[in-house]
C-alpha cells in the first residue's frame, strides 16, 4: 500500500485538526483500504484516525465527511429533487401527532414508540431483513454501540434513547458486505454522512431503503453523565444497567444498582436538564451543526412539546415528519394497519415544539459563524460564506451566540469543569432559562406557517 502523508485535499485531516469531526464514522465505514478508525478521546468523544501506511489517496473519505462538504443543497436535491419551501422545517410530505398502538411498547420507549413500531412493522412486512439500532454496551453502561437488529426481540431490545456519542456509520462497511435491504436509525450527523455515501456509492441507496432521523441538538459525553450520576450519588463501577428516559413521558434517568437497588432522577427541572440541556460536555461540532430535525431522513421523530400534549399524555407521543414520499407512504400504511395511532398536524405545530432548538440552529448559528470568524477560527466549507438555509440573525443572536461554545469550553476544561460541579443547580437553570429566553426574542412570527 502507498503510503499517504496527511493530506487534506484528499483525506479528512483538517477536519480532525480543526475540531469539526462530527464522529459518525462515515470516514470509517466507507473507507475500501479500512485505513480509518474512529478512536475515542480523552474527554469522551470518538474522532477519526488514520493509518497512513493504509490510505491509498482514493479521496472517498472526503467525499462522505459533512463538515468537509457544502452539505444543504446537494443533499437536498439528491435525497428530494430540489431545495425546502419551509427553511427551519426542511422538505417534508407530511408532519403528524403519533404513537405505538402496543400500550407495552409505548410506555416503554423514549416518546410514544414509534421508531420501534415502524421498524418491526417493516420487518415483519419483509420489506427490510435488518435494522442498524444502538445500545448501551453490556460491559460498560455509559458506551453506546451500533449493531444490525435482524429479530424482534433484538428490535425491542434497542427501545429507547441513548443520550451518548455512537459512530453509527461505521456499520456502512458491514451493511456493504451483506445481502438484504436495511432500516438505519441515527442523529442528524449520522444522516448527513450516510446520504453523502450513498451518494458516492449508489449500492448504499438500494440497501438502506429507510433512514430514521432522531431530532437532536446536541450529544454529551459520559463524562457529562458521570456528573449527573455523582448529583445521583451513584458510582459508575456499581450500575448493573442504566436507562436514559423511557416508562412513561418526559421520564427521566434510572439506574439499577448491582444489589438491586433503584436511583432515579426526572428528565426535567434536574442535573439531567441543566447539563444536559445546558450544551456542556458537548462535541465541539455541535455548536456547528446546522440541523436538529433530521432534515435529509426519510422520515423525523421528535418529542412533542406542545402544551395540550404535555397536559394530557404522560405516557408517550412524538412528532414524526414524512419527508421523502417513501416516508410518508410508510407511516400511513402502519396507521391503515393500525400498528400505529397518528393524527395529522400542521408545520407551525410542529415549529412551535421545536421552536428554540430550530432558531438556535437555523439563526442563532450563522451569528456564532460570524463571531467565531472574527476570532480567527476556522470554518467549516459547509458553514463559510453560506446563506442558503437560515434566517437572517437578530440583535439577540449575536448576544447569545457564543454560550454554548463557552459552555462546552468550560466542560473541557479541568478548573472550569470543578467549578461546574460546585454551581447550584438553581444557578444553572437560571443561566440557561436566560439564554433560552433570550435567543427566542422576535420569534413569534417565525413559529408558524412558512
Amino acid at each position: 500500500m502507498k503510503r499517504l502523508p496527511m493530506n487534506e485535499s484528499v483525506t479528512i485531516s483538517d477536519v480532525v485538526v480543526n475540531g469539526w469531526c462530527t464522529g459518525c464514522g462515515t470516514c470509517a465505514g466507507c473507507c475500501p483500504a479500512d485505513a480509518l478508525s474512529m478512536e475515542p478521546t480523552a474527554d469522551g468523544r470518538y474522532v477519526s484516525q488514520l493509518d497512513e501506511n493504509r490510505c491509498t489517496a482514493c479521496g472517498l473519505c472526503r467525499k462522505v465527511c459533512p463538515p468537509a462538504n457544502e452539505n444543504f443543497r446537494p443533499l437536498n436535491e439528491f435525497v428530494f429533487g430540489g431545495l425546502p419551501d419551509n427553511v427551519l422545517l426542511g422538505n417534508h410530505r407530511g408532519c403528524f401527532l403519533a404513537h405505538s398502538a402496543d400500550a407495552d411498547i409505548r410506555f416503554r420507549a423514549t416518546s410514544g414508540g414509534c421508531v420501534t413500531t415502524l421498524l418491526l412493522g417493516l420487518l415483519r412486512s419483509r420489506q427490510i431483513d435488518g435494522a442498524v439500532v444502538a445500545r448501551l454496551a453490556a460491559d460498560d453502561p455509559l458506551r453506546a454501540e451500533s449493531f444490525i437488529a435482524r429479530t424482534e426481540g433484538e428490535i425491542l431490545s434497542a427501545i429507547g434513547s441513548k443520550y451518548l456519542p455512537v459512530p453509527v456509520n461505521t456499520m456502512l462497511s458491514q451493511i456493504g458486505s451483506e445481502s438484504g435491504r436495511f432500516a438505519y436509525v441515527g442523529l442528524p450527523c449520522h444522516i448527513h454522512g450516510l446520504r453523502r455515501a450513498q451518494m458516492a456509492i449508489p449500492a448504499l441507496k438500494e440497501k438502506i431503503p429507510f433512514l430514521f432521523g432522531l431530532v437532536c441538538s446536541r450529544t454529551m459525553s459520559h463524562h457529562g453523565w458521570r456528573l449527573v450520576l455523582d448529583k445521583m450519588g451513584v458510582n459508575p463501577g456499581d450500575i448493573r444497567e442504566l436507562k436514559f428516559r423511557g416508562d412513561g413521558w418526559p421520564g427521566g434517568l434510572t439506574v439499577t444498582m448491582c444489589d438491586g437497588s433503584l436511583k432515579t432522577m426526572p428528565m426535567l427541572g434536574s442535573w439531567f436538564s441543566e447539563i444536559f440541556g445546558g450544551f456542556y460536555f458537548s462535541q465541539p461540532y455541535c455548536a456547528l451543526c446546522d440541523d436538529v430535525l433530521a432534515d435529509y431522513a426519510d422520515i423525523s421523530f421528535a418529542d412533542a412539546y406542545l402544551p395540550e400534549v404535555i397536559k394530557a399524555d404522560k405516557v408517550g407521543t412524538s412528532i414524526v415528519i414524512g419527508r421523502t414520499e417513501a416516508g410518508r407512504a410508510l407511516i400511513e400504511q402502519m396507521r391503515s394497519d393500525e400498528q400505529l395511532e397518528a393524527s395529522d398536524l400542521s408545520a407551525n405545530r410542529v415549529l412551535a415544539s421545536q421552536g428554540f432548538v430550530t432558531l438556535y440552529k437555523k439563526r442563532n448559528l450563522p451569528a456564532r459563524v460570524r463571531i467565531l470568524s472574527w476570532l480567527g477560527r476556522s470554518i467549516p466549507i459547509t458553514l463559510k460564506g453560506r446563506t442558503e438555509g437560515f434566517l437572517r440573525p437578530t440583535i439577540w443572536d449575536y448576544l447569545t451566540a457564543m454560550v454554548p461554545c463557552l459552555n462546552i469550553r468550560i466542560s473541557r476544561n479541568r478548573f472550569t469543569r470543578g467549578m461546574l460541579r460546585r454551581m447550584p443547580l438553581g444557578l444553572l437553570s437560571f443561566l440557561r432559562k436566560s439564554y433560552k429566553w433570550l435567543l427566542m426574542r422576535q420569534s413569534k412570527s417565525l413559529l408558524e406557517d412558512r
